[in-house]
């Protein structure tokens, strides 16, 4: 009974020790359009650089702000996506033990342009 206690007790103080040293990340920023102007409900997807693939995705609020926490240590970009504006990819940059909180300049997104096709009105006679 003593061993099984023992034990329990040794593998409670590693999971304390292990948890305790778990850094809190946060990677944070805001989005805007052109004039300044937030961009509300933008997609913003937290991308690893080593093979660009997705790792977490956040949606912008009514002020065009975002954040992503407890990211583990590595090199990142992030993606930016809403209607009506062209996509638009960060700088990479990097989490690690000296850069646990990284705060994103603002995003700014471009209008796109659209253009239609040809229009043709036409009148009808009664």
């Amino acid at each position: 009974m003593k061993k099984i206690i023992t034990t329990l007790l040794i593998h409670s103080i590693i999971a304390v020790k292990i948890f305790a040293q778990t850094p809190q990340t946060l990677i944070s920023g805001s989005v805007v359009d052109n004039k300044r102007d937030p961009v509300e409900a933008a997609t913003i997807s937290l991308m690893k650089s080593a093979d660009s693939s997705l790792f977490k995705i956040s949606i912008a609020d009514k002020a065009g702000k975002f954040s992503f926490q407890d990211i583990p240590f590595g090199s990142y970009f992030i993606n930016v996506s809403a209607i009506n504006y062209a996509k638009l990819n960060s700088n990479l940059f990097d989490l690690n033990g000296t850069s646990l909180v990284k705060d994103i300049d603002a995003i700014v997104l471009q209008e796109e342009a659209k253009s239609l096709s040809t229009v043709t009105v036409t009148q009808k006679n009664h």
